[in-house]
């Protein structure tokens, strides 16, 4: 097994896997980035290595919606980044505020709820001015009021040098939340990885995926049509009274039902009458419920449901339970429950748990309501197997729910084999540590492409893994089941559009290196951000050069303290002569650097010009011994970048670094000292601090002679007498 070898990333610990490798370095390169994968392609290593490479610019953040997800972030950056472990902390609720406070200005990575830090910036206890990067989990949340929306916005708006990466296994199949989520963490590029890329297939296991299909037996069709009767008897008394119910095959939809109910609920003060209607619909959506429960649960939860309705004291219930077929059905479903009669999808989960306890493998169930998770629970503890139940931490009636702590405790029991199957309702999903399994089985399918996604990435991580979707003909399970699959095709067709995938090479560990911020290997380039259209960013990516995009006032390109490049096409570069431009620029780049260079792509003599070869033979002499200026022809966009690119590594090693010339300066004293002196001649920032640390002032510095100046390390004897000549030199206008 290859590892990943990269600073702040503990030796031995990562597999090297090329699409974490290449999303990484498309996040660094492109900035704010969505990422779009299924679960376990190890988003979390992801965010790790893009943290690594930002640590030198200031903290990190890594959000999570749940207190037990960020304390998962939490363990596993303490055992991936390789700094101290004391700096990475867990910032929740729990913990008191002015404590918080404390943990996060020692902190260099955070993990962190959001509605705990939202909390903090809103009192703020905490700035994310020092925050090089933010990472959102789960952030198809991000959306509406979400605190992950406000964090967001407070971060791009006082971050120095913001950096987001959102993670998500999916951000949802409607293009307007997926709009959405962008908009409010300022996403401008989007990676997508599924199972069958290229560059991920090597390293997942796959997924055999089975829907298994039954008909409603004959007794609970019995149940389903008394149902029914009552359902179309009271949306055709609705339409009669010119109400516009929209139906299927008779049978109201449940979602106009309650768009019809609120819309009604907002005229009652203009119409008194509405509120028979809106009680009408009330009736109409819970027999809809009924119906449901029968046709996809099984017999006692449909039972119990309607047996409740008698402690219910609305007009909606007591007209549900006076209905004759209502008490036909409440009659054939007692008699059902004594017979010990099951839906038909129970024999066949019992079937799949029984043949996979079998061959020793590991199981989820995942059920949407809690009763049938119970009566699950308690049926496949009748047969002999040991099975437990996994549930949220409310209290629902008499069902109480788990703790966090019980739910941690539950789940490692369940990882180190205690018992072989564990049902959840959707807890399970997302937002907890759950262990991947053998074998995965829906009781029911569900209809959204999220929940799809996240259940079925709870198998297949470390060998191959099997899904089984259970689903009853002509009832909700198939819809659902239409439903999710078109939603999660048509995510994928939406984000692929939106995407703007860059392709980098895979091949080069050092290129992946060059993104860590200040790093010894590191080769940076200030480019000037009109260059970008060119297609010379890629072409410089791909040597492995890490692109600063700035608005320079001078040149093209900032290779170090030293050198400045203007890039011109030779078409550009004759007609510049003409006008006079290029003279002008090549006297701005002397003022500010040693050695001013000049690129030009193309061949000077083959295009059409108002000027003779011999003029043009005199511009470039001129050029080169007048004005110092170094020429370099070049054939292509690529041979450009391979010209700066060596540049730039002639530089490093050199000990020459790229420096912004006329920026503002910070407005601490020091960083006005080391702004002022590093004004002087090929005088940079890590030089102007070795200038004050020795001297003690600028005008201590400013007051060295050249023998004193030649000892600061970086200077030497030609640079120390340029700045004394500077220094000495008669203003003249």
């Amino acid at each position: 097994m290859a590892y990943l070898d990269f600073p702040n990333i503990k030796k031995n610990t990562i597999e090297r896997r090329e699409y974490q490798v290449n999303i990484a370095k498309a996040v660094l390169e492109k900035g704010n980035t969505l990422v779009v994968a299924p679960t376990a392609l190890g988003k979390t290593v992801i965010a790790s290595i893009v943290i690594a490479s930002r640590l030198r610019r200031g903290k990190a953040l890594f959000l999570a919606p749940t207190k037990p997800l960020a304390q998962q972030h939490q363990h596993s950056l303490k055992e991936i980044l390789d700094i101290d472990e004391a700096e990475i902390v867990l910032l929740t609720g729990e913990v008191r505020a002015e404590e918080r406070k404390k943990i996060w200005e020692k902190a260099r990575v955070v993990s962190a709820t959001p509605q705990t830090i939202a909390n903090d910036l809103e009192e703020n206890r905490i700035s994310l001015k020092d925050v090089s990067i933010v990472v959102f989990d789960e952030a198809h949340r991000a959306v509406g009021d979400y605190a992950y929306t406000y964090i967001g916005e407070r971060y791009l708006k006082e971050a120095r040098h913001p950096l987001i990466l959102a993670l998500t296994a999916s951000p949802g199949a409607n293009r307007n939340k997926i709009n959405e989520v962008k908009k409010n963490l300022g996403i401008k590029h989007i990676e997508i990885r599924t199972e069958s890329d290229p560059d991920v297939e090597p390293y997942i296991h796959k997924k055999k995926l089975f829907w298994r299909k039954s008909e409603l037996n004959p007794e609970l069709l019995s149940v389903a049509r008394l149902l029914e009767e009552f359902l179309r008897e009271k949306s055709k008394a609705l339409k009669d009274a010119g109400l516009k119910i929209r139906t299927l095959r008779g049978l109201p939809l449940k979602k106009q039902l309650i768009s019809l109910q609120n819309e009604l609920a907002r005229k009652t003060s203009e119409n008194p009458s509405a509120y028979h209607f809106i009680s009408v619909l009330a009736s109409l959506i819970k027999v809809q419920h009924a119906l449901e429960l029968c046709q996809t649960q099984g017999v006692s939860q449909t039972l119990n449901f309607l047996s409740k309705l008698r402690y219910e004291k609305s007009r909606a219930s007591r007209s549900i339970l006076s209905h004759p077929a209502i008490q036909q059905a409440i009659v054939e479903l007692s008699d059902l429950k004594k017979r010990g009669v099951e839906h038909p999808k129970v024999l066949m989960l019992l079937g799949e748990v029984e043949k996979s306890v079998r061959n020793n493998e590991s199981v989820i169930v995942f059920a949407h309501y809690r009763e049938t998770a119970q009566y699950l629970k308690e049926l496949i503890n009748s047969r002999g197997i040991r099975a437990e139940k996994f549930i949220g931490q409310a209290t629902r009636n008499k069902d109480k729910g788990l703790s966090q702590k019980e739910q941690k405790a539950l789940i490692k029991r369940f990882r180190e084999g205690e018992f072989p199957v564990i049902i959840m309702t959707s807890i399970g999903e997302e937002g907890l540590d759950i262990p991947s399994v053998d074998h995965v089985i829906f009781y029911e399918p569900v209809p959204s492409e999220i929940r799809l996604i996240q259940r079925k990435g709870r198998t297949g991580r470390k060998h191959e893994g099997k899904v089984t979707v259970l689903m009853t003909e002509k009832t909700a399970d198939e819809a659902y089941y239409w439903a999710s699959r078109n939603k999660e095709e048509r995510m994928y067709k939406i984000l692929q559009k939106m995407s703007n995938r860059i392709e980098i090479k895979k091949d080069s560990q050092t290129t992946l290196d060059n993104y860590v911020e200040g790093s010894p290997e590191e080769l940076s380039v200030f480019v000037d951000y009109r260059e970008a259209p060119s297609g010379i960013i890629r072409a410089l990516v791909d040597e492995g050069i890490r692109v600063k995009q700035h608005a320079l006032k001078v040149g093209d390109y900032i290779i170090s303290d030293r050198i400045v490049i203007e890039r011109k096409s030779a078409s550009d570069f004759v007609q510049s002569i003409i006008d006079g431009r290029l003279f002008k620029q090549v006297r701005l780049m002397r003022e500010q650097f040693e050695l001013p260079v000049i690129i030009v792509e193309g061949d000077i003599y083959e295009h059409e010009r108002k000027v003779n070869d011999n003029a043009l033979r005199g511009a470039l002499v001129s050029l080169i011994v007048k004005h110092g200026v170094a020429l370099l022809f070049s054939r292509s966009i690529v041979e450009t970048a391979k010209f700066i690119a060596l540049l730039a590594k002639q530089e490093k090693e050199e000990g020459s670094s790229p420096h912004l010339r006329g920026e503002k300066p910070k407005a601490s004293i020091s960083e006005w000292q080391k702004y002022i002196v590093s004004s002087l001649p090929n005088v940079g920032p890590k030089a102007a601090e070795e200038l004050l640390k020795r001297f003690g002032s600028v005008s201590a510095v400013f007051n060295a002679t050249e023998r004193e100046l030649r000892r600061v390390r970086g200077l030497g004897e030609k640079k120390a007498k340029r700045i004394r000549q500077l220094l000495l030199t008669e203003f003249r206008e």
